[in-house]
């Protein structure tokens, strides 16, 4: 895990960089102004 997010506080995880992940982080911070990040295995944005 990156040192700069192993101290951070955050209301939401989500885990996986797909299209349902994007729109689950897009509707917990956009729509419910929680604090959140995404966590993937991959350097960029895709799914299974």
């Amino acid at each position: 895990m990156n040192e700069e997010i192993k101290d951070m506080y955050f209301d939401a995880l989500v885990i996986g960089a797909g299209i349902s992940s994007l729109y689950l982080l897009h509707r917990l911070r956009d729509d419910l102004s929680l604090n959140t990040a995404i966590l993937g295995e991959g350097k960029g944005v895709g799914g299974v």
